[in-house]
Parts: C-alpha cells; sequence; structure tokens
C-alpha cells in the first residue's frame, strides 16, 4: 500500500490516463484488502473477548456533529443532502472510547451515502429517553425487506437482490462490529425501514452520564 502511494506520487504526472486507472484501481482494492483484514482481526478481537475499551467522558451532539461535517465533501460528491438536526432539548454527556464509537457512526453515515441516491436526504439527529442517548441516521436511500431486518447485524450478512444488493461494496462487517462495539458500551442497535425502496434509519443508544457522577472515581 505505500509502494503504491510513492510511486503514485512521483508519477502521476508521467502516467496515461488509462495508466492511470489501473494504478487507481489497484489503489483502491489495496485499501479494501487492508480494511477487511482490519476487520478480520477485530472479528477475532470480539469473539475472543479480547476487544477492550478505553473510555472518556464527551459531548456527544459535539462529536455527532463534527463526524457529520467530514462526511459533507462526499455527499456533496453524489449531490446527496447531508444535514445534522439540532437536539431542542439538552441532550447529557456519555462515556465511550471515541475511536470505537466513531467507527460505528461512521459506518453508518458512510453506508447512508452509500445506499442512497443522487438528489436524495440523509438526516442525523440525537435524543434523550430513559436515560439512553440514542443516535438516528435516517436516509431516503434503497431500504431493508423486511425479512432482511432480523440478519442485518450478523456476521458476514449481506442483503440479497435488487438494487440494495447492487450498491453494497462492503464484506458484511461493518454492522457485526457495530453490534459488538454498542453492547460492551452497554448500549443497544438496531434499524428499521418500511421496505426495500423506501429508506432507512439506523440507530443505536448509549447510557447517559448522570451529572452527579464523581469524575475522580472513574
Amino acid at each position: 500500500k505505500g509502494y503504491i502511494s510513492v510511486f503514485m506520487n512521483e508519477n502521476k504526472d508521467k502516467l496515461t490516463p488509462d495508466q492511470m486507472m489501473f494504478i487507481t484501481r489497484i489503489n483502491t482494492s489495496t485499501q479494501q484488502l487492508a480494511g477487511l483484514v482490519e476487520n478480520l482481526l477485530s472479528v477475532s478481537r470480539v469473539e475472543r473477548g479480547a476487544m477492550t475499551l478505553h473510555t472518556q467522558i464527551i459531548d456527544w451532539v459535539t462529536n455527532v456533529k463534527s463526524q457529520v461535517d467530514t462526511f459533507e465533501h462526499r455527499a456533496d460528491e453524489k449531490r446527496i443532502s447531508l444535514k445534522f438536526i439540532e437536539p431542542k432539548d439538552p441532550i447529557p454527556q456519555v462515556q465511550v472510547d471515541l475511536v470505537r464509537i466513531n467507527e460505528v457512526l461512521n459506518n453508518m453515515i458512510s453506508n447512508a451515502i452509500n445506499y442512497t441516491e443522487p438528489m436524495g436526504k440523509i438526516e442525523v439527529w440525537v435524543d434523550l429517553k430513559d436515560e439512553m442517548v440514542s443516535t438516528h441516521i435516517k436516509d431516503t436511500g434503497k431500504g431493508i425487506p423486511p425479512e432482511a431486518l432480523p440478519k442485518l447485524f450478523g456476521k458476514f450478512f449481506r442483503v440479497q437482490g435488487g438494487s440494495a444488493e447492487q450498491a453494497s461494496k462492503g464484506n458484511g462487517l461493518g454492522l457485526y462490529l457495530s453490534k459488538a462495539i454498542v453492547e460492551l458500551h452497554k448500549g443497544v442497535i438496531w434499524a428499521e425501514s418500511p421496505g426495500a425502496g423506501q429508506g432507512s434509519t439506523f440507530s443505536f443508544s448509549l447510557p447517559a452520564v448522570a451529572n452527579n457522577i464523581d469524575i475522580d472515581v472513574l
């Protein structure tokens, strides 16, 4: 991967369009393979109970807004409206492993962009219910058949048939790992969809941190 990156930087002005296309495809495939290896290693850690969390207390709304901002350019390229909806009520802090939980959030936003057609819409918002801070990512994309919903978070599962399968470029591990990470945080993850072609909403909840918590104890 490193050698390809160096080669592209040093030779991009010397290569013909066809040569550059081949090198770009090699680079993309290498990144996908590296991602697959990392996911397989993470699955192994989950199944051995070896995945650990290094948590901190954070302002969750600020974090979600920041992550949504990083996807704005990608959404604009695909002519998709990506919007964060500010909460009307105060949202408590949460205690999370920031790297791990942002893997979950970014995976869901990335999936929403992948499965939404140009001129579509994605909305992200945060709410509080029963001392749980929930994050929702709603899209107007391919949707999910009812029979696929119970299997979505299984290992290697991908929606079969129709436009959803054609849009999928993943390996069926992203949602499986997301579920494991959220559950390590004592949270819950779920998905809802009216059906194929009618969009979907992916959500996960995390325990709110009480205002009177003793930080020194943590």
